[in-house]
């Protein structure tokens, strides 16, 4: 089992990527966040194998995202 944080604010996007996994037998545990707040939220809650990132998700800045994910 994976745990994937997916940042995304379109709830369909989300269901695709998670049902892709499902299809293809991967075992994930995925997290959708929309927000600076949950995003902050969810890193405090466990260790994230990956992270899948919209570019352009309103409220959340794409450079400021991806230094915190690599801190």
């Amino acid at each position: 089992m994976i745990n994937l944080l997916h940042i995304e604010d379109n709830s369909a996007d989300h269901f695709l990527v998670a049902r892709h996994l499902q299809r293809h037998g991967i075992e994930a545990n995925v997290v959708c966040v929309d927000s600076q707040e949950a995003l902050h939220a969810a890193l405090d809650t466990m260790p994230w194998d990956a992270f899948i990132s919209d570019y352009s998700v309103p409220g959340l800045d794409f450079g400021q995202t991806l230094s915190l994910l690599s801190s």
